[in-house]
């Protein structure tokens, strides 16, 4: 049975890229703010329409890509239970100590504080994670060199990105910043200081793509990635609800347009896996998770005038985003313990 008119999915997906598009454009040429404008949020009438026409557009986007035929139902394991659990109440602690303790909500957010160091700590270990999947899988036939060398890169970056964050241990072992370093806008040994505004964003999008999009297309495309095992290179839905938390926590960025479709498209995601959950507990765990993106977003943006640093929100989203990274390496690893290495032992046994 074909689709027609605008029920046809290859409409429903111009039609959302275009409305994004146009506000893009409207954004540059009309209200005259920058593609990448860190601000406060702008709450007025005419901003409030846009944010529902970014909406409507990813919803299209998102109604677009969803393949019903390969839609299947989604089960939790007791610690996947137990750890998404536990993230709820880290977030909703984070977002109680904003509301109660903007200054405590500081405090910890500080450059060398518990967040920054929380955030470099986990992105060292899903380094360490990946470089132990490549480990396991040197002598693994079935996993091919390409995906190999992926798991290499993949540890690579995050052991950068958690490198950044620390600004190379410069401050833990008193290093000076060198001349041709002192230009960026902490005059630290740091590379993503130079374009803070637009390396943010390219990071904070990517980390979207990687930890929502793609595990999206993943439950709604099954093997997608045609030859090869999506669920090598691909998270789990479980690693699609922590990227849909990071994307909760905004304020300074909240006017760009992909900080919006991002936010919107993962409270779309978690509509989807409440519809795909067989088990009634994770149903409702994943609505609190729905709800509590809903209410800390639109409490960040109205209470926002009581930070102390205006950006120090997204502090909070760069701790989150490693949890979501940790969540994608464990459950690689996972997947290639079980479907692998067990496998390829007992072959060898028999």
């Amino acid at each position: 049975m074909k689709w027609k008119g605008f029920t046809d999915k290859t409409s429903m997906l111009y039609i959302g890229l275009s409305l994004i598009i146009i506000t893009i454009f409207f954004d540059k040429f009309i209200l005259n703010i920058p593609v990448f404008c860190e601000d406060d949020p702008y709450v007025s009438f005419v901003y409030i329409i846009r944010t529902f026409i970014i909406s409507i557009g990813t919803l299209f986007i998102f109604m677009s890509l969803i393949n019903v035929n390969k839609l299947e139902e989604i089960a939790f394991d007791k610690k996947s239970q137990l750890v998404i659990i536990f993230s709820l109440l880290v977030v909703v602690l984070f977002w109680f100590i904003f509301m109660y303790s903007p200054w405590y909500f500081s405090q910890l957010s500080l450059e060398d504080g518990p967040i920054e160091f929380g955030s470099f700590l986990l992105l060292i270990l899903s380094s360490v994670i990946m470089l132990n999947v490549l480990r396991k899988t040197l002598d693994v036939d079935e996993v091919s060199k390409y995906i190999k060398v992926y798991y290499l890169i993949l540890s690579i970056i995050f052991f950068i990105i958690a490198m950044e964050e620390i600004s190379w241990c410069q401050r833990v072992l008193n290093i000076e910043t060198p001349e041709y370093m002192k230009s960026n806008l902490q005059n630290e040994i740091n590379l993503h200081n130079f374009a803070t505004n637009y390396i943010e964003s390219i990071y904070y999008f990517g980390a979207f793509v990687f930890l929502v999009f793609l595990p999206f297309l993943k439950i709604t495309h099954k093997n997608y990635l045609n030859r090869i095992d999506d669920n090598l290179v691909i998270g789990s839905p479980i690693v699609g609800i922590f990227g849909s938390l990071a994307c909760a926590f905004n304020y300074d960025m909240w006017n760009i347009v992909f900080t919006q479709v991002a936010y919107v498209f993962s409270l779309f995601y978690l509509l989807l896996i409440i519809n795909l959950l067989r088990n009634k507990n994770e149903k409702i765990i994943t609505f609190c998770l729905l709800i509590f993106m809903i209410v800390s977003q639109v409490t960040f943006i109205i209470n926002g005038e009581n930070l102390i640093r205006y950006w120090e929100v997204t502090e909070y989203r760069e701790f989150i985003i490693p949890i979501g990274f940790m969540a994608y390496a464990i459950s690689i690893n996972k997947y290639i313990n079980v479907n692998y290495i067990v496998k390829n032992e007992a072959y060898e046994i028999a």
